[in-house]
């Protein structure tokens, strides 16, 4: 199984030819942002390993990695922190790990968004259904009269950068 490496999102890049010693192979799927939605991490990273046999794990990781990265503007960005920090971290926590002050109120646990192991098989689409429906079965609200679809897929984007600022997947 694959792995994802431990460095912050900020340091990943991807990894240019001289680096590695061959050039990556990168499928046209992974090179659109619309497939990137509705398909995980892991889908990516197991068709860029298939493209690019000889490459090592890391280095298919870190590609993918790069690819899940926010294209926000960072005032973009600071404003979906923003939105999570006053709608998502009482439940999500302030670092995305499920543990927010009223997270033991819950019915059911609240997502760990910075688990990268739990969101290495998440899809864009379906966190942005989520956030607009509400969580079916918990007690997350619906959020699609409070948020406009922008301001959605922006804190779909955030949610990404709590992930790959946290532990490797397993």
């Amino acid at each position: 199984m694959l792995q994802f490496h431990s460095l912050p999102l900020a340091a990943r890049t991807p990894i240019a030819a001289d680096a590695v010693g061959f050039t990556f192979d990168v499928p046209a799927e992974l090179r659109d942002a619309e497939w990137r939605q509705s398909h995980t991490p892991r889908q990516a990273a197991d068709l860029l390993a298939a493209a690019n046999p000889t490459a090592p794990e890391i280095d298919v990781l870190d590609t993918v990695a790069y690819l899940w990265r926010p294209t926000l503007a960072s005032a973009d960005l600071a404003r979906a922190e923003a939105l999570y920090n006053q709608n998502c971290a009482a439940c999500h926590g302030q670092t995305g790990n499920g543990d927010g002050p009223a997270a033991n109120t819950t019915s059911k646990q609240p997502a760990a968004h910075a688990d990268a192991n739990v969101m290495f098989d998440r899809r864009s689409d379906v966190l942005y259904a989520k956030i607009r429906r509400g969580g079916m079965g918990t007690d997350m609200p619906n959020f699609g009269t409070l948020f406009t679809p922008e301001e959605t897929w922006a804190l779909v984007e955030y949610l990404w950068t709590l992930a790959a600022a946290e532990q490797p997947v397993q």
